[in-house]
């Protein structure tokens, strides 16, 4: 079966960096809470200046240590790999598919297929570090407004009764646990859309009905037989809103941000608003990863 075009946008890797100010100072850089969970999305180009000054989200840092960015410079290193992957050429990288998996089953989504998209991979600080893209969203490229007498593609139910559409990011480096870099998981129901509570589903609203909806995504779920299958997501307006921001991929990128010769980890994503982009900024202390903090535009 051949699955329809998995949107991949991914920006140029410089464009998040010119987010930061060439005299920004930062404050934090010991062991911080994960932030929550961001849509991820596409960058950007370099902040305008008309447009707000960056705010350095710092609510949680330690103030015991001073990181002052100049501008950003790679490091003479060799870059990170990077590898696309389609529903039908799956990387076989049980470690990475079980990171995905955790995830979709904390939140009650175990019969979901994981489905990777993307890795980077790079030799972090002389360690082997990957970081891992999965999402069973497949955009349909349709703006077309459908009503429940008119023409629309067939529906296609999945076996499962828990589904969802979901884009995940996660960072595996050695033996230490996976790092939650991201993480969009939205539900989608089986009752007929326009019903109470139902923005985003496989079937369509009830025949005379007037309600007006789309179908801007399909997601990869599994039939009777396991097998993977495309199944179009019908959603209202309400539900266009929750799922736009998963047509964005993220943008990964090692590089001295502070200019003390070791590389960070700069990794973005943004929202269908360009003002909710935000770069997430990690390290490595005592050997581990480390979030130090985010850089919003808004």
């Amino acid at each position: 079966m051949q699955y329809p075009k998995y949107v991949h946008r991914r920006p140029a890797v410089l464009a998040v960096c010119l987010l930061i100010p060439a005299c920004l100072t930062v404050v934090g850089c010991q062991h911080q809470p994960e932030p929550p969970p961001i849509a991820i999305g596409a960058v950007e180009p370099a902040v305008k200046p008309a447009q707000a000054e960056p705010v350095v989200d710092t609510a949680d840092a330690v103030t015991d240590v001073q990181l002052t960015f100049a501008e950003f410079e790679a490091i003479e290193t060799e870059a990170a790999a990077y590898t696309a992957y389609t529903p039908e050429a799956q990387p076989g990288q049980a470690a990475w598919s079980e990171a995905i998996r955790a995830r979709l089953a904390e939140a009650g989504f175990s019969d979901v297929p994981v489905v990777i998209r993307e890795a980077w991979a790079y030799a972090w600080e002389g360690q082997e570090t990957v970081i891992v893209t999965a999402s069973n969203a497949v955009e349909s490229g349709s703006a077309v407004i459908y009503t429940a007498d008119g023409d629309y593609p067939a529906p296609v139910c999945p076996a499962a009764a828990q589904t969802c559409i979901y884009s995940i990011s996660v960072l595996l480096r050695g033996e230490e646990p996976p790092i939650l870099l991201h993480e969009m998981i939205c539900p989608i129901h089986t009752a007929a859309l326009g019903s109470e509570g139902v923005s985003s589903s496989y079937a369509p609203p009830m025949a005379g009905t007037e309600i007006q909806f789309d179908h801007g995504f399909s997601v990869i779920q599994t039939d009777e037989n396991g097998a993977w299958i495309t199944c179009p997501v019908f959603t209202t307006m309400q539900g266009e809103l929750d799922l736009r921001d998963l047509r964005y991929t993220p943008t990964v990128q090692f590089g001295d941000a502070d200019g003390d010769g070791s590389a960070e980890l700069l990794f973005s994503i943004s929202r269908a608003s360009s003002v909710m982009c935000v770069c997430k900024v990690y390290t490595i202390v005592d050997g581990h990863p480390l979030y130090v903090f985010s850089v919003l535009q808004n």
